[in-house]
């Protein structure tokens, strides 16, 4: 069984300038993501996904395989599933990956991951129990319901409304680590039949989307950081 670990960064956005660039303790998204595969001993097996030279180079400096991937695969409505789908049916970087292989997705806009983390997943690929494993976050929640002429809770419990305390647990997907076999992957999605989730904190679970975002992680970096 093989295992391609791919990093998507292409280097325009609309919700922040350059942002798979932007530093967060001195180090870009993208040198973050590269630099955690690297030191995980992941550089032969992880491929860096760009439109844009400055981001591809990062990758060179590292060793990674540093991919230049096409004007029609950077538009805003592409998807990542189809910028993978491409590179693997490409045959750019001569991996051979078997429809039994794995893809694993390592977003640079989530700059908190963890190596124990990177372990559950790939101990959950070994299980062969599953054909795609998601990273998610656990949240105590409301969620409320739009209707034609009022909202409504979702969150009844044996027909009342719950307090936190007694709420069910909801679990919500976050960009740290997407996985699933390669037989999985088309131009849209990447979700198998049979998937696994393994769940991390809060704080591992950020994840830019936003200027906000950005600025609520270079915070918490810096509060973790201070002496």
């Amino acid at each position: 069984m093989k295992v391609l670990f791919f990093i998507p960064a292409r280097g325009g956005s609309k919700g922040i300038v350059d942002k798979n660039l932007q530093l967060i303790g001195g180090e870009s998204l993208t040198e973050r993501a590269v630099k955690f595969m690297c030191d995980a001993g992941f550089k032969e097996s992880t491929v860096l996904s760009s439109d844009s030279d400055k981001i591809l180079q990062i990758g060179q400096a590292k060793g990674v395989l540093s991919d230049k991937r096409s004007r029609a695969l950077s538009a805003d409505t592409t998807t990542t599933a189809a910028t993978v789908k491409e590179f693997l049916e490409s045959g750019r970087g001569s991996y051979s990956l078997g429809q039994d292989d794995w893809v694993i997705i390592v977003e640079p806009t989530s700059p908190f991951r963890r190596l124990e983390t990177l372990s559950a997943v790939l101990m959950s690929i070994e299980s062969a129990e599953f054909d795609s494993v998601f990273t998610v976050y656990k949240s105590s929640s409301v969620e409320w319901v739009a209707g034609k002429t009022s909202w409504s809770r979702k969150d009844h419990v044996d027909g009342r409304l719950s307090r936190r305390q007694t709420r069910p647990a909801k679990y919500y997907e976050c960009g740290v680590f997407y996985a699933t076999k390669v037989k999985n992957i088309t131009s849209e999605a990447i979700m198998g039949k049979k998937c696994n989730c393994i769940t991390v904190d809060n704080t591992e679970a950020l994840d830019i989307n936003s200027p906000l975002d950005l600025e609520v992680c270079r915070t918490v970096f810096n509060q973790s950081n201070e002496t």
